[in-house]
């Protein structure tokens, strides 16, 4: 399992983090915190749809929740929601944008699901113009490969996590950082974040 740590002090993982957008480059260590701050988020029986781009982040998170009863629903179609709509997390066919936001349109139970959106910078604008009016959403991905980037930025996230540099034209300013760590801007908590694996 997956810790979250704040300035080296693990920390409560809960939805008073949500929404959040998280920035990272390759190799940066942006993607596991994701996996594991979403890993956490399923363990607290949040429900969630989760997208990726590549199917190396779905085969992560299941591996981050094997020892869990979290009822995990494989989407491959829109006819799978009839038997896996009221599964706890909702893993939707990777790579697969037009079913992404086929299920969004479709399912009941949208308002209560926090929407995990990884590989951002991919998705077409229009996509990210959906994802940014549900007020549980979970950003995570490359912010500078964004077309959409000034909106994104735009937008009112509840907490804000960049393992590399948004740019000389961002509001957020953050400070030299070590290998694998990043900086959490919230309302509640700011200061450098890392993981650490049991």
């Amino acid at each position: 399992m997956t810790k979250i740590l704040l300035d080296n002090k693990e920390i409560k993982i809960s939805e008073e983090l949500i929404s959040t957008l998280i920035s990272y480059q390759s190799k940066s260590g942006g993607s596991f915190f994701s996996l594991g701050l979403v890993a956490g988020l399923l363990r607290k029986k949040s429900k969630m749809i989760f997208y990726s781009a590549f199917p190396m982040a779905t085969k992560s998170l299941l591996n981050e929740i094997k020892d869990t009863k979290i009822k995990v629903g494989q989407i491959d179609s829109l006819e799978d929601l009839e038997t896996k709509q009221f599964s706890h997390v909702l893993l939707i066919k990777p790579g697969d944008e037009a079913l992404f936001l086929k299920v969004m349109d479709s399912i009941e139970d949208l308002a209560s699901r926090i929407i995990f959106a990884k590989n951002f910078e991919l998705l077409k604008d229009t996509t990210i113009e959906k994802c940014l009016t549900h007020r549980r959403l979970f950003l995570s991905g490359d912010l500078e490969k964004s077309s959409y980037k000034q909106e994104i930025l735009a937008h009112d996230f509840n907490s804000t996590v960049f393992f590399s540099s948004p740019g000389e034209d961002s509001k957020f300013k953050v400070p030299e950082l070590k290998k694998y760590t990043g900086y959490m801007f919230s309302k509640e908590k700011t200061g450098v974040v890392s993981v650490k694996k049991n």
